[in-house]
């Protein structure tokens, strides 16, 4: 097992996971002697601040063209409707004059 410490929090984690918790900002530390093995990358408030910022961003974008795909998709659904009766109304017709014509 290995322990990694960040402020006054010690935990002891699987090997395989020290990178995750490096990356979190978490130091890898030697679990004898508490000698720091790999510094933890130091991640800032303004850092959170700014990618929160850029992540509410991109949402706005994205609920802008969601808006406007569902009013795209409700023309093209209007469409599609129009056609298709468009298309079965001509049919009727024409049957009912082959109907008459064999009569």
């Amino acid at each position: 097992m290995s322990q990694v410490r960040k402020g006054n929090r010690i935990l002891t984690i699987e090997p395989h996971r020290v990178d995750d918790y490096v990356a979190r900002g978490y130091d890898h530390i030697d679990e004898e002697s508490g000698e720091v093995i790999k510094k933890g990358d130091p991640v800032s408030l303004a850092d959170f601040k700014r990618e929160y910022s850029s992540l509410k961003a991109q949402i706005k974008e994205k609920d802008a063209r969601i808006v406007e795909l569902e009013a795209q998709n409700a023309d093209l659904t209007t469409k599609v409707e129009e056609l298709e009766a468009n298309a079965k109304t001509p049919a009727k017709a024409s049957k009912a004059k082959k109907d008459t014509a064999e009569e």
